[in-house]
């Protein structure tokens, strides 16, 4: 999810060399994971980050909404990007794409498998994420690996987002070249529309939320999204919850006004009562 100040207190996690390790603890993080352990395994979250707006943190390992693992009965597994996270990295968004020559989203896919499949490789995936981390969400769902994703103000084209410096900063990271102009098959990586929808599940749910007051992610991001899906995955249920709230823009709500939005799709998840709980900072 986008860099809104809920990564505090990440350094103070426990650190594990595996992911075994920090499955047997409960609880902990392990290379660019943060894994927390509740009773209902039937599920699986997938809270992908977003914008790493503050510069000191770049080149380090932080989590968002981490601390929402209280207000989940199910696992939460938090993922971290790590071309963001690489030492000396100038990106503070980079999509979960990786660089040029390398697929860093199967490969992180495939780790994410491999994790969920020491808690349960039967379990429903659902993949959580706002910005950037809602399009690492989109692209899970896409991919045929999530079951369903719920996604706050996402780029659905990386092309398209409207921060250019963050952008720039990420295809320097990509290939060296600030001003790259991606090829047809990078923008396969990088447009969700491009990757389209054709390996997702049937019956893949998604439940997507947008600000009206971050008009450009409607008009740029949203509305093609919804006529991509509309005409090759008419199958695939969509949820659209538009609201608008002048103050935050383009910046997602706390987990309370989250719950509020996203209705029952939040509460099937959460513990009794966890809606109207205080939101962490």
């Amino acid at each position: 999810m986008t860099g809104t100040g809920r990564m505090e207190g990440t350094s103070a996690l426990p650190a594990y060399g595996t992911a075994t390790e920090a499955i047997a603890a409960g609880h902990g993080q392990f290379a660019h994971f943060y894994f927390h352990d509740n009773p209902d395994r039937s599920r699986i979250l997938l809270l992908f980050n977003g914008a790493v707006s503050n510069p000191e943190l770049r080149g380090r390992t932080v989590f968002h909404r981490w601390s929402w693992h209280q207000y989940f009965k199910h696992p939460v597994l938090c993922v971290a990007d790590p071309l963001v996270c690489a030492p000396r990295s100038e990106a503070s968004l980079a999509w979960f794409v990786g660089r040029q020559h390398s697929q860093d989203f199967p490969a992180l896919i495939a780790e994410i498998r491999s994790i969920v499949g020491l808690v349960n490789p039967r379990a429903e995936l659902i993949a959580m994420g706002s910005s950037g981390g809602g399009f690492a969400a989109l692209m899970a769902l896409a991919c045929g690996y999530a079951d369903s994703a719920i996604v706050i103000n996402p780029q659905t084209d990386i092309e398209l987002f409207e921060r250019a410096s963050a952008v720039a900063r990420f295809k320097k990271e990509f290939c060296g070249n600030s001003r790259h102009r991606f090829t047809p098959a990078e923008r396969r990586r990088t447009s969700v529309m491009e990757h389209g929808f054709a390996r997702a599940k049937p019956g893949a749910t998604i439940h997507y939320a947008q600000n009206m007051a971050d008009a450009g992610h409607y008009t740029a991001h949203l509305l093609p999204f919804l006529s991509h899906l509309g005409t090759s995955r008419p199958d695939i249920r969509v949820s659209v919850q538009l609201y608008t709230d002048p103050d935050k823009g383009h910046l997602p709500p706390g987990f309370k006004d989250t719950a509020r939005l996203f209705g029952p799709a939040i509460e099937r998840l959460t513990r009794p009562g966890a809606a109207s709980g205080t939101q962490p900072e």
